[in-house]
């Protein structure tokens, strides 16, 4: 009887997970689409992209000077997670049975001379940058002459 449990579960494991609102690999990238969870960025700065194209033979996404192809899941929905991206801003592009297209997923920008999907691959040390509620203190500006330059210049304290 147990053998009979433990085989139902593994069968039903994949389809039922989902519904249990398992946790997701990564963040949302911050240049996704309102309200749209993919592409994500994951600790090691790998991009999961996920698209929904059910009738399509093959499906591609290029970033990052590279093409990688996606595999479809039982509900006929295309995923790949890439290796670890430079960090930056990146144009890319879906490929979907040879035509290039925007990822509906993604803000478009202007790149490239067309519009283009982009992803956002956060710096390790972009928390130190970022604003924050925190005490700060106030910039000054002060004009000296310089010798050296033969006239005035402005400096920021």
């Amino acid at each position: 009887m147990r053998t009979k449990i433990l085989i139902v579960a593994a069968v039903a494991l994949p389809w039922v997970l989902p519904t249990l609102g398992v946790a997701q690999v990564g963040e949302p990238a911050s240049t996704n689409a309102p309200g749209r969870e993919y592409p994500r960025i994951d600790s090691e700065l790998r991009a999961t992209f996920q698209f929904s194209a059910p009738d399509a033979e093959a499906v591609q996404v290029s970033v990052g000077g590279e093409t990688y192809d996606l595999t479809r899941d039982a509900d006929r929905m295309w995923t790949v997670t890439t290796p670890p991206l430079v960090p930056g801003f990146h144009y890319y592009s879906i490929v979907v049975d040879g035509a290039s297209v925007s990822d509906p997923n993604s803000e478009t920008f202007f790149g490239s001379t067309r519009m283009m999907s982009g992803i956002e691959v956060p710096a390790p040390d972009q928390k130190f940058y970022a604003i924050r509620d925190v005490p700060h203190g106030e910039v000054r500006s002060r004009w000296y002459y310089s010798e050296f330059a033969g006239g005035w210049r402005q400096s920021f304290v």
